[in-house]
């Protein structure tokens, strides 16, 4: 497929103090489900270099409809009850265009 059709996203998850094991835990579950939806080409997730409560995601998908859809489903709920768990103190989502 060309590399123009792809979408990809990152998005930065800052854990509470004391709840980066737990939000690791929740994301590592978001990650492998990412990894087997329709139309994902690569799903990472990390802890930033030095900051142990960062999270870093980055997916890349076949098709901005891919992403989409699973930005719409599964995944929008994991990110809405780490927010209300309290596990995440700050969520940041960005689209990047290849």
């Amino acid at each position: 497929m060309p590399a123009f059709n792809r979408a990809s996203h990152l998005v930065s998850i800052r854990a509470r103090s004391g709840q980066s094991h737990r939000l690791g835990l929740r994301l590592q579950e978001l990650a492998q489900a990412g990894q087997a939806a329709p139309g994902c080409l690569r799903y990472e997730l990390r802890q930033a270099d030095g900051d142990a409560d960062l999270w870093l995601l980055h997916s890349e998908w076949s098709d901005e409809a891919a992403m989409q859809a699973y930005l719409s489903g599964d995944a929008q709920r994991v990110f809405a009850e780490v927010l209300w768990q309290a596990l995440a103190a700050t969520l940041d989502v960005q689209e990047r265009p290849f």
